[in-house]
This record gives structure tokens, sequence and C-alpha cells, in this order.
């Protein structure tokens, strides 16, 4: 598969195919059980466009819409007409926003949003214009931080990534007894970063993959203080490059993947030197690419940041789509899939939004 990374349009929004400056900014797609159809409908009547999905607090759905005069910005709704509103124009005007990440912590909403002054940093909100502000401008100034992976631990934790020129994407923690987030660990020291992904919780501690020139990508640990590496897979800079992590049952599921022993499974109780080779399962589809070297222009690709998995079925013809890091290798595993014929493709996103043209369908039947 080989796709290219397509221009800016419209600052940090992208068209998916083509649009024109005057047209609302292009929508990615949605796993279809995360929409309200009732807020929908009212919103729909209204023209007003849903960005993402809709996240309950309070009693109401919290999400990015956008309006012809506030462009993408934060909306809520209780199902009603009356109480479908608008939260906030926290970029003034037509410009966007963009809320996402919309993670409860605390009794409020945590998610990135934007605005002229900061650019992508991080905010919270009760549910109203009063109580909605800026809790943390990361990377000072109109450089964004663009803070992402909200993670709740359930013991008064909020984890999540973040960037800064000096040091990178690195894994940064707001902890209920501080006035202001904190850098948990610079993992790999310099403007790199280690990029935190697949932020995971097992019994309060989070789990996560990071690279850093010692041990390549590999799996690391923090209680919201420290940081420190898990497990070294695949001694060396070469890293094992997990991914799929998953807590269940007590314990914590990822998969591997490196060129000599191709994907593995593992599982783990969460104790060092714990982590065993997990018994491979029949009924799943290893999907592989190739990564996209040069934007839509030919210039070089210098900032790919994730991968969007699409993928459907004959038995459930309705679209899903997630998300995986660019830094755990051009692969993904689906497990555990019931007998059907299945459908994938791949995007390509940008560090700062941009999302690709999609590659050529592959599918996969599972007898």
């Amino acid at each position: 598969m080989k796709f290219s990374v397509l221009r800016t349009v419209q600052g940090a929004l992208l068209c998916f195919f083509a649009c024109q400056l005057a047209s609302p900014p292009a929508r990615a797609a949605t796993a279809a059980n995360c929409i309200d159809a009732g807020v929908e409908r009212i919103l729909e009547a209204r023209h007003v466009l849903t960005y993402g999905c809709m996240t309950p607090f309070g009693g109401m759905f919290y999400f990015a819409a956008y309006e012809v005069n506030s462009g993408v910005e934060l909306w809520r709704s209780d199902r009603t007409e009356a109480g479908t509103l608008l939260v906030g124009d926290l970029y003034a005007g037509p410009g966007d926003s963009v809320p996402n990440g919309l993670t409860e912590f605390a009794g409020r909403l945590w998610f990135q949003a934007t605005d002229a002054a900061h650019g992508a940093e991080l905010w919270s909100s009760d549910g109203t214009a009063r109580g909605t502000r800026l809790e943390a401008d990361i990377s000072p100034g109109p450089t964004s931080s663009w803070p992402a992976s909200f993670t709740d631990n359930g013991g008064g934790v909020l984890f999540f990534s973040a960037t800064r020129p000096i040091d990178g994407r690195e894994l940064w923690a707001y902890r209920m007894s501080d006035s202001q987030p904190h850098q948990v660990a610079d993992i790999y020291s310099g403007a790199q970063g280690s990029n935190p992904f697949y932020l995971t919780v097992l019994n309060g501690t989070l789990y996560f993959t990071a690279t850093d020139p010692l041990f390549g990508t590999e799996l690391w640990v923090s209680d919201g203080i420290t940081a420190s590496l898990f497990e070294d897979l695949v001694p060396g800079p070469g890293g094992s490059s997990p991914y799929n992590l998953e807590a269940s049952q007590g314990a914590l599921h990822f998969d591997t993947y490196t060129d000599g022993s191709g994907v593995r499974s593992f599982v783990s109780n969460g104790i060092r030197g714990n982590t065993l080779l997990a018994v491979k399962p029949t009924n799943q589809a290893v999907l592989s690419w190739q990564a996209p070297l040069t934007n839509e222009d030919g210039s070089p690709l210098l900032d790919l940041a994730s991968y969007l998995i699409y993928y459907w079925s004959d038995a459930e013809p309705r679209m899903k789509v997630f998300s995986i890091s660019a830094r755990t290798g051009n692969s993904y595993t689906f497990k555990d899939l019931p007998p059907d014929n299945y459908y994938f493709k791949v995007t390509a996103m940008s560090a700062d939004g941009r999302e690709s043209l999609p590659a050529a369908t592959v599918s996969k039947r599972i007898l």
C-alpha cells in the first residue's frame, strides 16, 4: 500500500479529496456507536455538523461541531432542541478550536483545543461557557503542544502526551493535588521525543509504548511521578515495537512486531519479568502496509504521526475506524474475528492533523 499525505487546507484541518475555502472542514470518519442519532438529527436540522464522537458527561452529550459563524467548537446536548447549544466559541469568530479527546476527569471534561494566542493546548470545562478554561500553555505562545491520548488512571491522575520544541512528544500528567500538569519524564532526550502511545491502565498503573536510543520502542510504566522501562523484549536499540495494549481480566495483553519474528502476542500480570508469550490465535488478520515517504507535492514527509485503520465486514457493513502510532511499525493484527468477509484500508496522519488519501482496500475471509 502506498499513499501520500495531503497538503494543509484551512489551517490545521484537512479537506479529504477536493474542497473550497468556503466549505466547512472535512470530517474524519467516526465509529457509528459513539454518535447519538437523536442529537445528530437536531443538529442536522440546524445545518450543524458533528466532528468525532459524543462524550457523556453530567447527563449530557459533549462533542465538537461545525456551525458557519463559529467554526468547529465545543457543543453540548440533553437530546432536546432547547438543550442543544454551543458551550463556547474558544477560537473567536469563524476560526476552529477543534476540541478533541474529550475525557472526564475530576468532575470536568479535559480536551485539546486551539485558539489564536496559544495554539492547540490543554483545556477543561464543567459544561458551561464560564467554566471552560485553558488549563496550561505547555508550549508557550502560539506554538502548539498537541496534547492527546488522555487517560484517567482511576486514582487521581490524568495521563496524556504533549509536545514541546525542546524535548519533543513526551509523557505528561495532571494530578488532582497539583495546580498544573507536569512532564513525567523526558524519555528520549532532545527534540525528537519518545512519542508515548497506547496509554493503558492496569490496576491504577499506566503502561505505554515509548522510544529511546538505548532500547528502541518498548513497553514502559508510570505511576504519574516517574516513568521507567517495563520490559526490554528485544535487547538493544532495535525494540520490539509493542502495540494493541489492552487491560483485561487482571492482565496486560499486547502484541509486538519485528522483522525477524513477525507478530507475537504477550500477556503480563504487571510485574517485571512476568511477561509471557501467548498462544497465537487462528481467527486473526494481519494488516501491513508501506509507510509514505513524501507529501502530495513531492516534498519529504517529516511529520508522520499515526495511521487510521478503517474496517468493515459483510455482516457489519458500517465502517469503523481507530488510530495507531506510526512508530509501532507498519502492521496491525485483528484478533478474535468471527467468521465473515472483512475489508480494510489505511490512511496516514501528520502531526498537525492532516490525513492522506486511503490506500487500496484489502480483504480477508475468516472461516
